[in-house]
């Protein structure tokens, strides 16, 4: 990139036919220049957000008001985030990176505010790793990665049924077997299971932490060169090795959500939200840290409470007061500024999907200042030219600086 003329030049590679060679190709990338500023624009909004957890400046991103924490969020190295941003099966990305794909009949899966409830096997989701072919942007999670959710359990499985699978890791041999798979059982407790060496078959362990059916948890699954790490509400519930030479021939497909089309899930009943992506593991504060920032899912069980109608108010004649319509009010478009759109006629605020219907759980928090940010982003990826929305640009903390400028770099050199 030259200072100035601002010119970004990719070379990559680039093969003629299936078995045929390789060369080298040179392309200027100027569309893209822009699309890689308004990315990390994109980023530095959220991971300000994150850090605070809550709205720093008027018209940009409310988290909590989006529903996406419940105090301040680790932003080192976090590079991926599902929330409340979906189109038909997708659920998008918030960082505008990997979107991940959600299966099974519209009658067992359905939305929430800041994710999906799946009911039932093959109701599920994956989060593509190694099956995007040669642009792999979460390769990194072959060597160490954590990822975050938090999750509800709505109903105890049958006494008949064995360990329900719930969140995992599956590779891209030619069974897809499960890497590390983590599942809930009928007398509430975990699951985990690790792939034999010798065997397809599974190796599985069982821990006393009980989850709590309707009950707002959260999961952390942690993995570096040679072990793994689960987390539940705060609290390390096991640790163990892998075999590392389950590398030399193959690597991570997926990260999973929900029954997939196991045999004896049907009573699979659970809800995953807020999900988050890191290129690194965690030290304990940070453990801590995320569990209290967890935000509650609500009961799908409990039922709609009516509120009673208001007796109807006494009229009152008032005298009309003339309005100057030029002038501008703090909320009008003019005093907001109207910020730039790439591709798209969408305001500058647009990072998350529309505002969904608050959750029936009362949240203990003060409401921060500032509006939510309304309307929803759509991801650039190599399927969809679409440019995602410009920010506003905006101050952010020395750490929401350093982490989104070491984004754009790195996107920089893999383009």
């Amino acid at each position: 990139m030259q200072s100035g003329n601002e010119k970004l030049i990719s070379v990559y590679e680039n093969e003629k036919g299936d078995d045929g060679p390789y060369s080298l190709v040179a392309v200027r990338l100027r569309v893209q220049l822009g699309q890689i500023k308004s990315m990390g624009e994109t980023w530095a909004a959220l991971d300000s957000a994150f850090q605070s957890c809550r709205c720093v400046y008027s018209g940009t991103v409310d988290p909590i008001k989006k529903g996406m924490c419940n105090g301040p969020v680790p932003t080192k190295g976090l590079v991926g985030f599902l929330s409340g941003n979906f189109s038909e099966n997708t659920w998008r990305d918030e960082y505008l990176c990997v979107n991940a794909i959600v299966h099974g009949p519209v009658e067992k899966r359905g939305r929430v505010p800041n994710g999906w409830t799946f009911k039932g096997s093959g109701a599920w989701a994956e989060w593509p790793v190694g099956d995007m072919g040669p642009n792999q942007p979460y390769y990194f999670s072959n060597n160490e990665f954590s990822l975050v959710a938090t999750v509800s359990i709505h109903e105890v499985p049958k006494e008949s049924s064995g360990p329900i699978p719930f969140i995992g890791v599956r590779m891209n041999d030619t069974s897809s077997s499960v890497f590390f798979g983590l599942s809930y059982t009928h007398d509430k407790k975990w699951r985990f299971t690790l792939p034999n060496d010798n065997s397809d078959d599974s190796d599985y362990y069982e821990d006393n932490n009980n989850w709590q059916p309707n009950k707002t948890h959260q999961l952390i699954l942690q993995m570096n060169t040679n072990e793994w790490y689960v987390y539940f509400d705060g609290m390390q519930v096991y640790d163990g090795y892998y075999m590392g030479s389950l590398f030399d021939e193959h690597r991570i497909l997926h990260f999973y959500f929900g029954a997939e089309n196991k045999e004896g899930s049907e009573s699979s009943y659970v809800t995953v939200s807020n999900v988050l992506l890191y290129k690194r593991i965690f030290f304990c504060n940070e453990i801590s840290l995320l569990n209290a920032s967890k935000f509650p899912i609500p009961n799908p069980c409990e039922e709609t409470r009516t509120v009673p109608e208001s007796p109807p108010k006494p009229h009152v004649t008032v005298e009309a007061t003339p309005v100057n319509r030029n002038e501008e009010h703090p909320g009008s478009h003019a005093a907001l500024g109207d910020g730039d759109s790439v591709g798209q006629n969408a305001s500058p605020n647009n990072v998350l999907a529309p505002e969904a219907p608050a959750p029936s759980i009362a949240v203990s928090s003060a409401e921060p200042e500032g509006a939510a940010a309304a309307g929803g982003a759509k991801p650039f990826t190599e399927n969809e030219k679409e440019t995602p929305p410009v920010l506003a640009a905006q101050a952010t903390s020395p750490e929401g600086e350093e982490a989104s400028q070491e984004r754009v770099e790195e996107t920089a050199q893999e383009v």
